[in-house]
């Protein structure tokens, strides 16, 4: 039906792409939180992906429904037709693409508005002149600055090309996607991951050092900008990431911004990643995407709705735009919840679900009644800056739990993401961030003298010796605690549980053969020892997967330049990642135990969506490894399960609480409350986990007020209302 001739409905019909991306995600999301929010009346939201469901979509509340369409390989013409067949069953009036889709929409337009379907982007050769591989091109030839940026469309041309540049560089996809890395063993290795997307090729950025600044705007089909919002980056992570934001109003960035626009054809949304230099008033762009930015929600916070001005552009219903407010604030977190099996199942066998059902979790709202009567738990790990900290995860699943008062968070950083969060802490005190036991243990105590707490839950890794030797202490405090000593502690650790002091083999699980090496001709040597492909582990964190000797030299440098001295080599086993949280009496004896298997992780390890596994054997044999050892408290146990022999190896304890440990509250065995009743004196008696719903975890955006960061920075104490 051509457009202009098609019924409008009461309730526009928008469909979004852009949901993946996880640790590093895509607008998708973003935008469909900044239309709920700001859209004036109903308005149904569809969520597409390409050749698999996305987890940014997953949470409730965030679409309508999702659709599965054909994997962007498969060609413009699958996308159209994949288009048109999902249309007759759903009509849209609009489509908003966010991601690597662009464009194939911007080439489709016009069969795509034949069917009644709006978009709003630049011609083809527009937004292929502003696309990553011609970015320099397209700066150089409109005389606008941007720092040294090389393509490198051939792998073996990298580490060279990067050493010559230097370091740091950001490492981006030709089409998504993009870290910062500080050596050419670490560009090699996120160029595979884009790879392994299927993205041809990268192109290195160098980092320069200054003040930088993300605009979002929109432009309307003549190419005026009729919504402008920048953002101040004032925290990044280590990939480069934005954590903490702020709106600003700055005449020079902000007409720089519209006259890049203008260079580039602006047509629909476009967002600016800009640097501006120390020591200069000159700015540089960085990167141009012709999509709203990942943070469109916190605009509708600021008071100018980038995604609202785009879909009234889009329908026709234009209203003036209003400049956003200076100093409206927000820091990227994740949300996560529980999504019904079956819909899991329907999405991924049929391309398609209607609606997202509402489990027992929400994103953001307080999750159960309010706070007061009942214990007061104070919870470390709050942070979500570089890694999703377990912390999270255990306030969220006490918030839940009946007989919970309060919930403190102790925050090693300003820039703690849980620390802003009232639906998870009641109260935040910053930690002192040097970790120095006498420091720790002072701040501890001060604490508890103006707000004390019934019980304490360590879910740093770094923190945990800490704390173990501060039992006594927490003991004069009345502080309960579930912690092991210092002997089970270390018998855990990589470097004493890959030592061949301890059994191999656990009945249901065995432990990888392995090898210690201190430099490089020890590396390649533990590799040919073990056989390639292998793996390449620091003591603590990094792993390095090798497939030959030439890469094992590398993998070595690699993590020699992380700092450390000594590395774990082991044979590379193939097959699905499992999981197992365990909670541990003081005798040593397992409480309950819950095993998951991976579906989705981040490039870090970190896992955005699993599913329950019923492991009795494998859960018995792990808990009777922790008897062993002489574990107390939580602990988490990472295992791949053998593709060929379907054996199970342990790679991994983890000494606390896992990232994931939410999930055990959706089942109905919530293993941070069953830890402060046991903590309690309680006698605990667990059920037995439910296996109808699905974990899943997407990155999202919370205001902050400037107040708050000063009053956790200044006076270490954040009160939430």
């Amino acid at each position: 039906m051509p457009r202009g001739t098609e019924t409008r409905t009461s309730t526009p019909r928008v469909a979004l792409t852009g949901f993946s991306g996880l640790d590093n995600p895509g607008p998708g999301a973003s935008v469909a939180q900044a239309l709920r929010q700001g859209w004036e009346g109903a308005l149904a939201i569809s969520a597409w992906s390409y050749g698999g469901p996305a987890t940014g979509a997953w949470l409730p509340g965030v679409v309508d429904r999702l659709q599965v369409l054909p994997a962007l390989q498969t060609g413009d013409e699958s996308l159209v037709d994949a288009i048109a067949h999902c249309c007759r069953k759903d009509p849209i009036d609009a489509l908003i693409p966010g991601d690597a889709d662009i464009p194939a929409v911007s080439r489709a337009a016009a069969r795509l508005a034949e069917q009644g379907i709006r978009t709003l982007l630049p011609a083809t050769h527009r937004v292929e002149a502003v696309a990553r591989p011609n970015l320099a091109k397209f700066l150089h030839q409109h005389g606008i600055a941007g720092p040294l940026t090389v393509n490198v469309p051939n792998a073996t041309e990298l580490a060279p090309l990067a050493d010559r540049i230097g370091f740091p560089l950001c490492v981006r996809g030709m089409l998504s996607g993009e870290q910062v890395v500080y050596s050419a063993h670490q560009a090699m290795a996120a160029a595979a991951q884009r790879a392994a997307e299927g993205q041809p090729g990268v192109t290195l950025q160098y980092q320069v050092a200054g003040e930088r600044y993300s605009i979002g705007l929109v432009a309307d089909g003549e190419g005026r900008c009729r919504s402008l919002v920048a953002v101040k980056v004032v925290a990044a992570n280590a990939d480069g990431r934005i954590v903490t934001g702020t709106i600003v109003s700055v005449e020079e960035i902000e007409g720089f911004a519209r006259e890049v626009a203008r260079a580039a054809g602006a047509r629909g949304p476009l967002t600016l990643e800009l640097v501006q230099p120390y020591g200069s008033s000159e700015l540089l762009v960085c990167d141009i995407a012709c999509h709203l930015p990942a943070w469109c929600q916190a605009s509708h916070w600021g008071g100018a709705n980038l995604a609202v001005a785009l879909l009234r552009e889009l329908l026709g219903t234009r209203r003036k735009a209003l400049p956003a407010r200076a100093g409206t604030m927000f820091v990227r977190g994740v949300a996560e919840s529980a999504v019904a099996m079956n819909e899991l199942l329907d999405v991924r066998q049929h391309g398609r679900l209607e609606g997202v059902a509402r489990i027992n979790g929400v994103a953001h709202p307080r999750m159960s009644g309010a706070s007061g009567a009942g214990l007061t738990v104070a919870v470390t790990g709050t942070s979500t800056f570089d890694v999703v900290n377990p912390g999270l995860g255990v306030a969220r699943a006490l918030r839940q739990a009946p007989g919970i008062g309060r919930i403190y968070g102790l925050a090693y950083g300003t820039h703690d993401s849980g620390a802003y969060q009232p639906a998870l802490f009641d109260d935040v005190f910053r930690l002192p961030d040097g970790w120095q036991p006498t420091a720790l243990a002072e701040r501890i105590a001060e604490i508890h003298a103006a707000h004390p707490f019934d019980a304490l839950i360590p879910c740093l890794d770094g923190e945990l010796p800490l704390f173990i030797g501060m039992r006594d202490a927490l003991r004069r405090l009345g502080i309960r605690f579930l912690l092991p000593d210092a002997r089970a502690f270390e018998r855990r650790a990589k470097r004493s549980l890959f030592s061949g002091k301890l059994d191999e083999h656990w009945g249901e699980f065995s432990l990888p053969q392995s090898r210690f090496a201190r430099s490089e001709a020890d590396t390649v040597r533990a590799v040919e020892a073990v056989g390639a492909p292998a793996v390449v582990k620091g003591p603590l964190f990094m792993c390095v997967a090798v497939g030959s000797l030439k890469d094992a030299r590398g993998a070595w440098q690699q993590l020699a330049n992380a700092g450390w001295r000594e590395v774990i080599v082991q044979r590379r086993i193939s097959g699905a990642h499992y999981a197992t949280s365990v909670l541990c009496d003081a005798a040593h004896r397992a409480l309950s135990s819950l095993t998951i298997k991976k579906l989705v992780t981040c490039h870090r390890g970190s896992t955005w969506n699993a599913v329950p596994s019923t492991q009795p054997a494998l859960e018995r044999d792990f808990a009777r490894f922790l008897e062993t050892i002489g574990w107390v408290g939580p602990c988490e146990g990472e295992f791949i399960r053998d593709e060929v022999t379907d054996r199970f190896y342990l790679i991994e304890v983890n000494p606390r609480f896992t990232g994931w440990i939410y999930f055990s509250s959706a089942l109905g065995v919530n293993q941070p409350h069953l830890a402060v009743r046991t903590m309690m004196g309680e006698v605990v008696v667990p059920s037995a986990p439910g296996r109808e719903v699905a974990f899943v975890r997407r990155m999202t955006e919370f205001p902050i007020r400037a107040s708050q960061l000063a009053a956790l920075a200044t006076k270490g104490h954040l009160r939430h209302a």
